[in-house]
């Protein structure tokens, strides 16, 4: 897929999947990540922060000062989403 998705020019990304992360680091371009510090695991996609690659990461349960200040300092681009995902979106700053 990872090769099918440059040859057309995309992206290809990883999505809440951190136990494969050092399979799949060669050949996807981000990661995506629901919920990586409510389950304290936000820890398995350092990796692509180390190679630059980025990470995109929601909260629904917590609240933005629980999780924004850790998830600035490892580099992920974070927000606080309702859970319904019914436009509620606020993004760490």
């Amino acid at each position: 897929m990872s090769k099918e998705a440059k040859r057309r020019g995309l992206k290809i990304g990883l999505k809440n999947n951190g136990q494969i992360v050092r399979e799949v680091l060669n050949y996807v371009d981000f990661a995506v990540v629901e919920e990586c510090f409510y389950y304290n695991e936000c820890y398995l996609y350092e990796d692509f922060i180390k190679v630059g690659k980025p990470v995109f990461e929601v909260e629904y349960n917590l609240s933005k000062e629980a999780f924004c200040k850790e998830a600035k300092k490892l580099g992920f681009s974070s927000a606080k989403a309702c859970y319904e995902l019914n436009g509620c979106w606020d993004l760490c700053e």
